[in-house]
């Protein structure tokens, strides 16, 4: 039942119970009865109409707001989620190109604190990854934008890596451009990937879907669905080692699914 129906349904009944009380000529009792429907009528409408409007609201993406889409055990740092990967996790470093341990010249600059799910700073302290430090692509104005891909990170003195999730998508709108999520990995145009990975025949097939998730865009604000029957695991590697996965790619509806974002492809 909406919460106008009820409104409705009890302003109806509080017209009848004023003319009762008229009849009867006990007008204190008919002002009494009518508070106690206004009151009535209120506590209903906020009881139905709170979880209507958050429901309409849903929940927002961000520091503090309880993703539901947050990838379990990620850490939040300059508006994107990253996986902590520890060293002693050997098959998952090899599947990215990085080596088993953490030497005082792979860290770099200190660039800050995670944030956990509540927004607030964790003991994760943020580094550059000195071997890709110069990994970069140019903006349209010719600025240099430095790859995000892969950090150190530490905890109580202990060196992990961080290996990026995705963007975190703040609600309507926000959701990135296929471009940015290639700029992460220092990604200007296909050219610069080097490797495509795939249980896929044809490399020539595969060189235009590169060029094609180069300039797709974001299809809508749903960032995961469930119908990805046929779905084929794309591996990228671009030309400075860096190891692109996460995606993948159904052809049979020519969509996407990479970073939290959906993109269909012309």
């Amino acid at each position: 039942m909406k919460a106008n129906d009820l409104l409705d349904m009890i302003g109806n009944a509080d017209d009848g119970i004023v003319e009762e009380a008229k009849k009867r000529k006990k007008p204190v009792v008919a002002r009494w009865t009518r508070w106690v429907a206004v009151a009535a009528c209120l506590a209903l409408v906020v009881a139905v109409g709170i979880p209507y409007i958050s429901d309409v609201i849903g929940r927002k993406a961000g520091p503090g707001q309880n993703d539901p889409f947050r990838p379990l055990g990620a850490v939040e740092f300059n508006g994107a989620y990253y996986e902590i990967v520890e060293t002693s996790n050997t098959d998952k470093l090899d599947e990215y190109n990085l080596p088993h341990e953490i030497t005082a010249d792979m860290i770099g600059e200190r660039l800050g604190s995670g944030l956990d799910s509540d927004g607030k700073q964790t003991k994760v302290l943020f580094y550059q990854y000195t071997p890709y430090a110069e990994v970069s692509t140019t903006e349209a104005n010719g600025d240099k934008r430095s790859q995000r891909a892969v950090f150190v990170v530490s905890d109580d003195n202990r060196y992990s890596f961080a290996l990026f999730c995705g963007f975190i998508n703040y609600g309507e709108g926000t959701q990135y451009e296929a471009k940015e999520m290639f700029a992460v990995y220092g990604v200007g145009s296909a050219t610069d990937i080097s490797v495509v990975e795939a249980d896929y025949d044809s490399s020539d097939a595969f060189r235009s879907f590169v060029d094609e998730l180069y300039n797709a865009l974001p299809n809508s604000n749903e960032k995961y669905q469930n119908e990805v029957d046929g779905a084929i695991d794309v591996k990228f590697i671009t030309k400075e080692g860096l190891v692109i996965q996460g995606i993948q790619w159904v052809p049979e509806t020519s969509s996407v699914y990479w970073g939290l974002t959906v993109y269909k492809l012309p």
